[in-house]
């Protein structure tokens, strides 16, 4: 069976947990299943979790649409604006498949080394591994209570 890489029903598919350090120059290598897929520049913001958000240009030109019509007088819409499109910036994969993460937003993530690589349907969050553990463990333990599921919007 031949498995659709690019688009799941007009949708980017990135799926998958990847493990990589970064270098002391800033850069992590993008898996090679996710680089095929994200193209040759990728925009690079904080995420809304202590993470970093790898997005192709499509997937960035679809949030700043959705921003672009809110009401910029909304003070959330605001500070969504300045901690997603304040904090962006744009990138080009080298040809080792590596992105440069800037200071500023290693920082946010709490990334110093090692680091999960985690495809996102639409985009790709990069994570501290020790906060990524911590995450996951955390939001197994709420998932199995039941908390993640009554906050899903009717997901299952």
């Amino acid at each position: 069976m031949r498995r659709l890489t690019l688009m799941v029903e007009g949708f980017l598919d990135f799926h998958g947990s990847f493990y990589h350090t970064v270098d002391a120059k800033g850069r992590v290598s993008l898996p090679a299943k996710i680089r095929t897929m994200i193209g040759e520049r990728v925009v690079i913001t904080l995420g809304f979790d202590p993470c970093v958000w790898i997005l192709p240009e499509s997937s960035w030109e679809s949030w700043l649409k959705r921003i672009h019509s809110m009401s910029q007088l909304d003070p959330s819409v605001r500070k969504l604006t300045r901690h997603m499109v304040g904090n962006a910036q744009e990138c080009e994969i080298d040809r080792l498949g590596r992105i440069h993460l800037a200071p500023p937003i290693r920082t946010y993530a709490g990334i110093e080394k090692d680091v999960v690589v985690m495809g996102m349907i639409d985009a790709v969050e990069i994570w501290d591994k020790n906060r990524f553990e911590q995450r996951q463990a955390s939001d197994l333990e709420k998932l199995n209570s039941g908390e993640l599921l009554k906050s899903s919007s009717g997901l299952f």
